[in-house]
């Protein structure tokens, strides 16, 4: 597993998204949360893969809580990079500068206590929200902690788009951001966020791989759920069946192709999925032609497809 230097360890290009750990999550999701003993072997098994970077959050229900249990019984803690977020309540603005500042603080003990650690080796702001509000209030918050070494690295995950991410980019005490990026979305590319981010001293994380599930899914449940996706489907499926490639092939390679992006998160709600991506993390890369065809075909995707949050709020 090829790994990128990140203070005193290498992360692994392939790193483990643990929501399904601790709730029932995505569109394509039909095990619902793994169970405590499939998430041990999960474990294992990533660690003898050579996988050594988990993401998780206070917002992913017990997440946490059973990653700290399960590293310190598979005696893994010492071998993952463990990276987690920053949640606040919803009515974090209705908070007062003191209350806000409190409550980011607890945000933070309540991740070192459920995960077991003295330190958070990654921290990220849940929302670039957080990170511009108040003058940045809360962010300052977080850098105060990490002086006081609670906190390893410290960044900002991205919801809405690149123009976050570029803004971020200009923040030089910004040291990780996570995107969401897969071939649906070519908006990071174009807009010229992944040159900025090669050129700086910083971790890029990817997630949304397969686009909570959309990517691989049967046309028809797909437009059931997101009706603007059908053209871009039936592009997706015709390639694939064309370069004799499973979606799933496909749709990981060009993202694990993808030079400038550090590590890439996958989420696991099994062990035989775990296997599945670590085969085909060795696959032989896509070519500079089959990319730059995937990059033309799907380069006005819309962002009703590729942004999630649309999928509750515009398509029923």
């Amino acid at each position: 597993m090829s790994v990128t230097e990140s203070n005193s360890r290498s992360i692994s290009r392939l790193g483990l998204g643990t929501v399904q750990f601790g709730l029932n999550y995505g569109i394509n999701n039909t095990g619902g949360q793994v169970s405590y003993q499939e998430v041990c072997s999960i474990l294992e098994t990533a660690a003898e893969e050579g996988i050594n970077f988990l993401d998780t959050s206070r917002n992913y229900g017990t997440s946490e809580t059973v990653l700290g249990k399960a590293m310190k019984e598979t005696g893994t803690d010492t071998r993952f990079t463990v990276s987690t977020k920053l949640d606040l309540d919803r009515n974090f603005k209705e908070l007062s500068d003191k209350q806000l500042s409190k409550a980011a603080e607890e945000s933070l003990e309540k991740s070192l206590e459920a995960l077991k650690l003295e330190q958070i080796p990654l921290y990220l702001l849940h929302s670039y929200d957080y990170y511009s509000y108040r003058d940045n209030l809360i962010w300052h918050t977080a850098r105060e902690q990490q002086e006081k070494g609670r906190i390893g690295k410290l960044g900002i995950s991205i919801g809405q788009g690149p123009h976050e991410a570029l803004s971020a980019l200009g923040d030089t005490e910004v040291q990780a951001l996570q995107i969401p990026y897969n071939l649906f979305d070519q908006r990071w590319r174009q807009s010229g966020f992944l040159a900025a981010a090669n050129k700086a001293d910083l971790i890029l994380i990817s997630r949304s791989a397969y686009l909570q599930g959309l990517l691989l899914m049967d046309i028809e449940k797909a437009v059931q759920r997101v009706p603007l996706s059908r053209p871009y489907k039936e592009i997706l499926n015709n390639l694939a069946k064309t370069w004799d490639l499973s979606l799933t092939e496909l749709v990981f390679r060009y993202v694990m192709d993808t030079r400038e992006i550090t590590t890439t998160i996958v989420g696991i709600d099994s062990l035989q999925q775990l296997k599945e991506n670590c085969r085909l993390y060795k696959r032989p890369a896509l070519n500079k032609a089959r990319i730059r065809e995937i990059e033309e075909l799907f380069s006005e995707v819309p962002v009703e497809v590729v942004n999630p949050s649309f999928w509750t709020t515009v398509f029923k």
